[in-house]
């Protein structure tokens, strides 16, 4: 048998229950004298007194609300040792059992301690040698363990008179601890990694494993019970206090849940117990922000305060930090974090005054919806008011987004390029993305400078546009660097005062330095020969290949070989946009030494000046005349848009034709050689017929999409040559150009389902439409609806469609079925029909839609009724016997099964029969019926009530599960005794013959009364007798 001395409470051990980790423990000042020594103690604090030492010195402890625990002798040392202490609520005393006896109380007596450690013996009776003991059940009576005949028994004494009240042998195996606590009908102890459950009505004793990890080689040297119904438990060896709840303490495997651990030094040879204090009214209030920052941090701050009436003794916080946030911590002392799980154990708490804790978490960059943090508190003590110990708090994600607009760049200095000087408006697209409202909005862009917003704060997924107040001027760095790059965000405050900056928004906006260019191409018309007198047609082609508008644009002769006279050279105008062409001209006369000297030269430039003023000049161009003809042209082809994907999109065909030659082209003309669309591409307009050496235009022609172009997929591909005529009349083609527009094909099918009615009953027909319409953008062959799920009893008829072999895009027919509902139908509660429909893309692909369903509800409208009756209208005879009839009949609409009736009132003295009722009740269908049947046989009771009532009801199953119940249905029969006479005969049931006068009413009804006391008298004096042999 293990050492008992070593079952003591734990000194600080237990004190560490109350109020979590023990530190030094000075000495209290004397409290002030409000009773005398041998009084009971104070209720009004939750005390633990702590017995310890040979001869034994008492000693009472309280613990502050930081965990720092104090304690003070209780009066001086005992002359005796006592131990298996326990505390009577009732009395407010402690009692235990003396292990070290003195000369006037002998060893193993009862003694009562009070205040001042006072001992005072009750009764004069001895008991088992025990350390452990503890109050019980609410007969008053202190419960310890010893052994009686090598037999751990509960020892019963009552404590008003010393005596012994019983034994109760252990059944099943011993206690696992040294202490022992009461709770919901059993002791409990915990040692060696097992809860133990002690019956004390039986003794029967249960082991189960502790679901918790605690020392297997340590017992619990102290156990007691919280005011707040859960167990306490400390341990010798380790000092460690755990707090245990426990539910459905009665059933085979009970329910353990740890509540709390806080450490304590070790200890042995004591022993304890505690007062439960008053009802501490606990309360818990969770503080935090009404808002998260994404990627901030959030602070929540628990307070615990104790509205009385008692003081606590401690108490555990427990808060589980929402999933979205991370790195939960807290400094506080006495508080533990776990994960995001964080509990904090504190100590004495007196009436009136409040503790704080504070926990930190970090916010996610990606928290989405409301966070909810919900804080409990649970107390030592008896809580009367539990509504106040949770406390929640929620918090909504803050966010602000901002989107930058950089607006087209104002060519101020009207340059065609967007360059120095040149300005840029933004603006700023401000949007709440968060569920709180933001105020105090701030738009930051050091590049712009101030920004206007219309409104300060912003609703909940509302936005605004704000605008720089000044625009932006380009300046010659950004040309340098080659755009204007800027970036902004949005800064507002949170309903907490919090500052919260979106994300950056960036823009950029493209420069270009100004770069002149300027091109001539210099060509001649001249008939057939080379004769004196014929006149030659000078052209020059000056295109502008820079990227700024070009102003004085002139053609200058530089080299002229001929002897005669040049005229001046005419352009139609003398400014060119980039890119832009002009054919300038002038004439010439051959001479007579022109045609001896065999050709003549001409060279030419063309200048022009850009916005900066400073002129461009061209490469020179050189013609000589009679030049050899080399003529040229050629055509790229293009196409927008590059993709196309509906009937009825118009695509525009660009061709773009140059003349590569030196001789000047005629009678240009684009001619399409090859075109894969199915429709007709309009006529190929060109600006003009005639193309000089180096000029370009541009024709065009269109192009209506087609469904077979849809249909056909792949792409759409064009090929186009351009021919012109040379001045020697031969007509000459360019190489062909082909350009390619992309078809992208989305078969897509939908099937809408509906029914002609929303709720139906039995025999009724609904139709079922199926609207099947071509969502996607080709055209889908043999459409066909598959029903694919039907929740209904019966047979769904075919589907029947039109006469559609192929469904055009957004074409639709209608499909249509129908279906008669059954009672199972109406039994459900509803009938369900899921289908879908699918077709073949031109391309041989199953299409299918996504699946369609429609729901008829059946309106099931349970309801049964009973009808009572009786064979009789009255009752005249002891042992006459009524049959009673209850009709039960189905009034509602669905199938009723295992119909059963059931009596709920009945006045009779005697025994009423089984309620049978025919097969026909397992099932009833709405409107059947079916008749139960009992029997009665009247007793002498019966005759003297004045009638006989019965009330039942009927009761059946559901289609769905679960039970209805009918309204009740009575019937009363009339007691009608027929008047007693002298003489009648007795065997034919009559009543007894008079003897005296005659009865009231009242006297009978007394007589009656009178009757059943005594034999209630009779029973309890049986049940004494019985007790005083339990008890002998």
């Amino acid at each position: 048998m293990k050492d008992p001395r070593r079952r003591g409470v734990a000194l600080a051990g237990v004190l560490s229950v109350l109020a979590g980790v023990l530190a030094a423990t000075p000495m209290l000042t004397a409290s002030p004298a409000h009773a005398a020594p041998g009084d009971p103690f104070d209720p009004a604090d939750p005390y633990v007194f702590v017995a310890q030492n040979q001869p034994t010195q008492l000693f009472k402890a309280l613990t502050d609300a930081s965990g720092n625990t104090s304690f003070e002798p209780e009066g001086g040392p005992s002359d005796l040792s006592y131990n298996a202490i326990g505390y009577n609520p009732a009395d407010h005393y402690l009692y235990g059992i003396v292990n070290v006896a003195s000369a006037s109380i002998p060893l193993n007596s009862l003694v009562r301690i009070g205040q001042g450690g006072v001992v005072t013996r009750v009764g004069t009776q001895t008991f088992t040698p025990s350390v452990i003991g503890t109050f019980g059940p609410a007969d008053g009576h202190l419960y310890t363990v010893g052994y009686v005949d090598g037999v751990q028994s509960l020892e019963v004494i009552d404590v008003s008179n010393g005596t012994l009240v019983r034994h109760i042998p252990l059944v099943g195996g011993n206690t696992t601890g040294y202490d022992i606590a009461y709770k919901d009908g059993f002791f409990w102890s915990l040692g060696g990694g097992l809860i133990a459950r002690i019956d004390p009505a039986s003794g029967a004793t249960t082991q189960f494993a502790a679901p918790f990890p605690t020392d297997t080689n340590d017992q619990a040297g102290a156990a007691w019970t919280y005011g707040n119904d859960n167990l306490g438990f400390s341990f010798n060896n380790s000092g460690t206090v755990y707090q245990v709840a426990v539910t459905n303490p009665a059933a085979p495997a009970p329910t353990f849940t740890l509540v709390s651990t806080n450490p304590g030094p070790s200890s042995a040879a004591n022993d304890g117990a505690a007062s439960p204090g008053q009802p501490t009214d606990l309360a818990i209030v969770k503080e935090g922000p009404e808002a998260v920052i994404p990627g901030g941090t959030v602070t929540y701050t628990l307070t615990v305060t104790n509205n009385g009436p008692g003081n606590s003794s401690g108490f555990v916080v427990d808060d589980v930090v929402p999933a979205p946030l991370t790195n939960v911590a807290t400094v506080d002392a006495g508080c533990t974090v776990t994960g995001n799980a964080v509990q904090c154990v504190g100590g004495r708490l007196v009436a009136g005054d409040s503790v704080s804790y504070t926990i930190t978490a970090s916010v996610p960059d990606d928290v989405d919806g409301t966070v909810e943090n919900t804080a409990t508190v649970t107390a030592n003590e008896e809580d009367p008011t539990p509504d106040n110990n949770t406390s929640t708090n929620s918090s909504d994600p803050a966010g602000l987004s901002v989107l930058k607009e950089a607006g087209t760049p104002t060519d101020v200095n009207a340059n065609g390029i967007t360059d120095a000087g040149d300005t840029i408006q933004y603006t700023f697209e401000v949007t709440n993305t968060g569920d709180v409202v933001m105020t105090d909005l701030t738009v930051n862009d050091p590049l712009v400078g101030a920004v206007t917003c219309p409104q300060a704060s912003l609703a909940p997924g509302a936005s605004q546009t704000c605008a720089a107040d000044a625009v932006y001027t380009i300046t010659a760095q950004d040309v340098a660097n080659g755009s204007v790059d800027n970036t902004a965000t949005v800064t507002g405050t949170t309903p907490d005062g919090d500052q919260l900056t979106s994300a950056p928004s960036t823009t950029t906006t493209p420069t270009e330095a100004p770069a002149a260019g300027i091109t001539v191409v210099k060509s001649a018309d001249l008939d057939a020969g080379y004769q004196p007198g014929q006149e030659v047609t000078y052209r020059f082609v000056v295109t502008n290949t820079g990227n700024v508008p070009l102003a004085d644009v002139a053609v200058n002769e530089v080299a002229f070989s001929g002897t005669g006279d040049l005229s001046a050279i005419t352009c139609p105008t003398t400014t060119l946009a980039a890119g832009a062409q002009v054919v300038c001209e002038a004439t010439y006369t051959l001479t007579t030494d022109d045609v001896d000297a065999g050709e003549v030269t001409n060279t030419a430039t063309a200048t022009g000046t850009p916005g900066d003023g400073t002129p461009v000049t061209s490469a020179p161009s050189e013609y000589t005349i009679p030049l050899p003809a080399d003529p040229g042209i050629s055509v790229v082809k293009s196409a927008d848009p590059g993709t196309i994907a509906a009937a009825g999109q118009t695509v525009t065909y660009s061709f773009l034709v140059t003349n590569t030659g030196n001789v000047t082209m005629t009678d240009v003309a684009v001619n399409e050689t090859d075109f894969s669309g199915s429709g007709e591409l309009s006529a190929v307009d060109c600006p003009t017929a005639t193309l000089y050496a180096g000029q370009v235009v541009t024709c065009t022609a269109t192009y209506t999409v087609t469904q077979a172009d849809v249909d056909a997929g792949g792409s759409l591909t064009n090929t186009a040559t351009v021919t012109g005529t040379p001045p020697d009349g031969t007509p000459l083609t360019s190489t062909p150009s082909t350009s390619t527009v992309e078809v992208t094909q989305s078969p897509a099918l939908s099937v809408l389902k509906t029914a002609d009615v929303d709720a139906g009953e039995v025999g009724q027909t609904i139709t079922y439409s199926f609207l099947v319409t071509n969502t996607g953008n080709v055209t889908i062959s043999d459409p066909t609806v598959n029903d694919t799920e039907f929740s209904g009893t019966g047979d769904l008829s075919a589907i029947s469609c039109p006469d559609e072999d192929t469904l055009a895009p957004g074409e639709e027919i209608t499909c249509t079925a129908t279906y008669t509902l059954t009672q199972a139908d109406i039994d459900s509660g509803e009938v369900t029909n899921t289908a879908t429909v699918s077709g073949t893309s031109p391309t041989g692909d199953p299409v299918t839609s996504t699946p369609s369903t429609e729901t008829v509800t059946t309106d099931p409208m349970p309801a049964l009724s009973v009808v009572k009756t009786a064979d009789v209208e009255e009752i005249t005879k002891v042992g006459q016997v009524v049959t009673y009839a209850f009709e039960v009949r189905n009034i509602g609409n669905v199938t009723i099964t295992d119909a059963t009736v059931n009596e709920v009132e009945f006045s009779g003295a005697g025994d009423l029969s089984a309620v049978t009722c025919p097969d026909d009740a397992e099932a009833l269908a709405p409107g059947d019926s079916v008749t139960c049947s009992a029997t009665y046989t009247v007793v002498a009771a019966d005759l003297a009530s004045g009638e006989l009532s019965n009330t039942a009801t009927a009761t059946g199953g559901l289609p769905g599960g679960g039970t209805l119940t009918s309204e009740p249905s009575t019937v009363s029969v009339d007691s009608n005794p027929p008047a007693a006479t002298p003489g009648e005969d007795q065997e034919k049931g009559g009543w007894l013959p008079s003897t005296g006068a005659e009865l009231t009413g009242t006297a009978v009804g007394l007589g009656l009364v009178l009757m059943a006391l005594g034999g209630a008298a009779l029973t309890l004096r049986g049940r004494r007798r019985e007790g005083d042999d339990v008890l002998s």
